[in-house]
C-alpha cells in the first residue's frame, strides 16, 4: 500500500507553498490527489510522475 502524503508533505516535497498546492487543487491542475474522508492525500507515485510531466527539455 502506498503511503500517502498530507497536502502540506506534498507542498514540501515538491518544494512550493501550502497555498499554492490548494489553488492548484482548487483550479484542477497540479499532481493527482486522493480524499481519505475529506482530507485530501497524494501518493508518492502522483507526485513523482506531476514532476517529471514538468520538465522541458
Amino acid at each position: 500500500m502506498p503511503k500517502l502524503f498530507t497536502r502540506q508533505q506534498a507542498a514540501d516535497y515538491l518544494g512550493i507553498s501550502y497555498s499554492t498546492l490548494c489553488r492548484w487543487a482548487y483550479l484542477g491542475e497540479g499532481p493527482s490527489f486522493c480524499r481519505v474522508g475529506k482530507q485530501p492525500r497524494y501518493r508518492m507515485a502522483d507526485l513523482e510522475q506531476y514532476l517529471e510531466l514538468q520538465q522541458t527539455g
